[in-house]
């Protein structure tokens, strides 16, 4: 939550994030006191918490190249659902927007490459919508058609 939000979150703010609620604000105090202490010192600030180093996080990377219209970049970045076991409402609706804007770039995009690229992520495989339009997309000879039309025949 600290690195999607650099100018930094309130412990109210955090513990809505990464609890669902901001009575828990006092439990965040405590987290965040633990995280200051196992980094660096100086690096987690506070009033409001925020970190004061540059953060290197593979979500991060994806956001900036789409952002930058590197559509290629940011799907071969894109691993698939940021800390997919975390129920902590700030990651869900990171996970979900990372995820939507991904696939909502690669099909507009009409990039066949591209699409082929998210195709082979776990939302890109079970994307009925995804095989479609790389199927409407690749040469009739190209082998990879085989593999889209299994998919969506599982699909139905």
């Amino acid at each position: 939550m600290l690195a999607l939000h650099p100018a930094g979150r309130s412990a109210d703010q955090l513990a809505a994030d990464l609890h669902g609620d901001a009575d828990k604000a006092v439990t965040v105090r405590a987290e965040m006191d633990r995280l200051r202490l196992a980094l660096d010192a100086g690096v987690v600030r506070t009033r409001p918490y925020r970190l004061q180093a540059r953060v290197d996080a593979d979500f991060l990377h994806v956001r900036d190249a789409l952002a930058a219209g590197q559509l290629r970049r940011a799907v071969e970045l894109y691993r698939g659902p940021l800390l997919p076991s975390s129920e902590a409402p700030g990651v869900l609706d990171e996970r979900e927007q990372l995820a939507a804007a991904v696939r909502h770039a690669v099909l507009d995009s009409g990039d066949v490459e591209a699409l082929w690229m998210f195709s082979t992520t776990p939302e890109g495989a079970a994307d009925p919508e995804v095989a479609r339009r790389l199927l409407a997309g690749l040469r009739a000879a190209d082998p990879r058609r085989a593999v889209l039309r299994a998919r969506l025949d599982n699909c139905l």
